[in-house]
């Protein structure tokens, strides 16, 4: 049996406008979702002379609204939330643009985990034309969930987020005090509450145009005003900063204890924790894949102590213990490669002088 639209959660779709050109193509955008269950609030940030719009976009609602006078960018934001009736919120400013399955994808994502209140997928930087911008990384914004590398640096675009509006009755709104980051900024305290889902792909396209905020990539970068903003972002949330490393740092112990007790299950537990929190942790995934090499499981292990060399193949320890994995598979000769390099990397390393002499010795004349 078939479901009718309103049967889908209602999605707002909040536009931040200032009537610039570009909202026409961001809003026809939204008119071509393959999603059936949408509302649109453009919010007036000009003030006044505000273009008219249509009661409609495409087949969905659009509701205009404004205070009459000019908002910025957080009180904006927040004006929309306001008035935003859809279980599932997210943004689109006027000079950006969807994808025609991007709502569909994340919504779906989202009702298939029950847990799951943010969803976020890659944004490709464009152009003011729309097309890709040359010497820009379009990939940069498809980054996979790093709760720890969120209070460092911004990675996630404001029109790649689904969200539950469970998060606003929990107490998330933007802070007007920030001139600039105020996505980043909502995007920390989101994830103080939940966990986000990461979806690899691109479906949603972001404008680095010169005339915008400033905090983009290409030609929309201001370093003085990013720099300010920053700043402002790491003095507001050092204490989550702080204690998110701690907590990081005791399961890493923890961890290490466990292995050597050869608890290994407890453990595995231990890195599950942490990378869960920062899946690029290289003693985590190091600790894990020597679980691995120890209950025999080498494929596994090679994975993911290979994930580890390739975020850094300058650890020593990193080299041999892949080299032990390769040796438990019999891979004698790539084994010594392995050895040789942790021995370069740390040429006074006993462990290491003796597991080259030991596995070496057979292979000479």
């Amino acid at each position: 049996m078939s479901i009718t639209a309103t049967e889908y959660p209602l999605v707002s779709v909040i536009v931040r406008s200032i009537g610039r050109t570009e909202l026409a193509a961001a809003l026809n955008s939204i008119a071509g979702q393959s999603y059936p269950n949408i509302e649109v609030v453009v919010v007036d940030a000009l003030g006044r002379n505000h273009p008219v719009l249509n009661q409609y976009c495409g087949r969905y609602p659009l509701r205009f609204v404004s205070s009459g006078m000019p908002l910025k960018r957080s009180a904006a934001a927040n004006l929309g939330l306001d008035h935003a009736w859809g279980k599932f919120i997210i943004f689109l400013d006027d000079d950006d643009y969807f994808g025609p399955s991007h709502i569909a994808k994340l919504a779906e994502i989202m009702m298939q985990n029950a847990d799951a209140h943010v969803v976020y997928t890659g944004v490709a930087l464009v152009n003011a034309a729309g097309t890709a911008e040359t010497g820009v990384n379009n990939n940069r914004f498809n980054n996979q969930f790093n709760s720890l590398n969120l209070l460092h640096h911004n990675y996630i675009a404001i029109n790649a987020v689904l969200f539950d509006r469970y998060l606003l009755e929990a107490g998330c709104r933007f802070d007007v005090e920030m001139e600039i980051y105020e996505d980043w900024d909502f995007w920390i305290q989101l994830s103080i509450q939940t966990p986000f889902i990461h979806f690899d792909g691109i479906s949603a396209y972001y404008r680095c145009t010169q005339f915008s905020s400033g905090a983009g990539a290409g030609t929309n970068v201001d370093e003085a005003l990013k720099e300010k903003g920053r700043a402002k972002i790491y003095e507001k949330w050092k204490h989550v900063r702080t204690k998110l490393a701690d907590t990081i740092h005791s399961l890493q112990k923890q961890g290490l204890q466990l292995q050597r007790s050869n608890q290994l299950s407890e453990a595995h537990q231990v890195c599950d924790k942490i990378l869960s929190i920062q899946p690029d942790n290289l003693t985590a995934l190091n600790l894990l894949g020597m679980i691995n090499y120890h209950r025999g499981q080498f494929d596994m292990a090679m994975e993911l102590i290979g994930r580890a060399l390739l975020i850094n193949d300058q650890v020593a320890g990193l080299h041999l213990n892949y080299g032990l994995v390769l040796q438990g598979q019999d891979r004698q000769s790539d084994a010594i490669v392995s050895y040789r390099r942790a021995l370069e990397l740390d040429p006074q390393n006993s462990a290491i002088q003796a597991k080259l002499a030991t596995i070496e010795s057979p292979q000479k004349p």
